[in-house]
Formats: C-alpha cells, structure tokens, sequence
C-alpha cells in the first residue's frame, strides 16, 4: 500500500492539464427540464412514473426521467440538461488532447452525475 501512495505522491498535473476550461459553449442551449417531487412515504418507481406520463402526455418524441432522490425526479423532453452534452464534451476533453468518443446519448446529452468523454 506505501508504494502505491508513494507513486499517487508524485503525480501533478501539466500546465495544459492545470487550466480552466470555459463551459459556457456558443451556441449550446442550457435547455429546460421539469422537476417533480411525489409526497408519498413510499420510494417511487420511475419506471412506472414514465410509463403513466408517456400515456397521459402522448409526446411525439421520447423523455427521460431521472431520480433527484428522496422521490423527486427530473423530467427532459428532448432538450439539453445544463452542460451534459455532447458539444460541452468535445470542448472539454478537447482542451486536454485528441477526444475519441463522448458519451451522450441520441437525442446529444447525457443524463445523470456525469459526462463520460
């Protein structure tokens, strides 16, 4: 285990590394979304809450939901969340070196804690 906290111990980041990167994107729309709470003792199954909505609401285009915690929910209707897409990603991982792959789904952003680049 020492060896290893030895080696963590001399890494540092490069300059290139080390800067900041600007992640308000021309051009990219901080999107809307529709946030929910259920007030109900009971844990919500999210599944089932987007089944229901999707009848109810017969959308054209598909939605996500995604759990807030504590029964609340978050729902998208194809727009953007915040800085989770793809362009947001490209920009990012671009700063730092040659990017291959961002992790975003069909509709260009990704949903949840993380951005995968």
């Amino acid at each position: 285990m020492e060896a290893i906290t030895s080696k963590w111990a001399n890494l540092k980041l490069s300059k290139r590394e080390g800067s900041e990167v600007d992640l308000a994107v021309p051009g990219v729309d901080q999107g809307l979304v529709l946030a929910g709470k259920f007030c109900t003792k009971w844990r919500v199954n999210l599944e089932a809450i987007g089944r229901a909505l999707r009848s109810v609401w017969r959308t054209k285009r598909d939605f996500e939901v995604s759990d807030m915690g504590e029964n609340g929910v978050l729902l998208i209707h194809g727009l953007p969340t915040l800085s989770q897409t793809r362009e947001v990603g490209w920009h990012i991982g671009g700063s730092l070196g040659k990017v291959e792959k961002v992790d975003a789904g069909d509709k260009g952003f990704s949903l949840g804690c993380f951005l995968r680049i």
